[in-house]
């Protein structure tokens, strides 16, 4: 998960870049834009954990699909170099699925996860606010417990 809100940070940095705006304590900046996230999805083989097969090592593996949504950034400028920035974006669902075990039958969709990852970060600008483009390091929360399956 976290892979992917830096992963989302990167790019949402690289298209905001071209149109940064000068910015001092006090401002409050809205964005708005695409968000990815992009799940590290690796798993070990596929085991049976239940019933008559319990144990059994089907191989295969199971795989989370991305989605990208619209992403809304709002941010207090706390000093001329230091934000506060509040992510939210409209939710993300993601398709959990298994491939490649060696029971036809047990390949195919899991289940579906949901998910609306409202991320508090604090955002530090270490160039002038006047640069023509704006790099930022930021350390960043999102709330627990925002996951629903379906």
């Amino acid at each position: 998960m976290y892979k992917s809100l830096f992963s989302a940070s990167l790019i949402a940095l690289a298209l905001a870049a071209p149109v940064a705006q000068a910015h001092q304590a006090g401002d409050i900046l809205v964005r708005a834009g695409a968000i990815t996230v992009n799940p590290d999805a690796d798993s070990s083989s596929v085991k049976v954990d239940r019933g008559g097969l319990a144990g059994t090592d089907l191989g295969g593996k199971a795989t989370m699909s991305s989605d990208t949504q619209l992403g809304l950034n709002f941010a207090y400028m706390l000093t001329n170099h230091l934000g506060v920035e509040l992510l939210a974006a409209t939710p993300f669902e993601h398709d959990v699925k298994i491939k490649g075990t060696a029971l036809d039958a047990a390949n195919g969709k899991l289940g579906t996860l949901k998910h609306l990852p409202p991320t508090l970060s604090l955002v530090y600008y270490p160039l002038d606010a006047k640069s023509p483009s704006s790099p930022m390091w930021a350390v960043a929360s999102t709330t627990p417990g925002s996951t629903t399956s379906t």
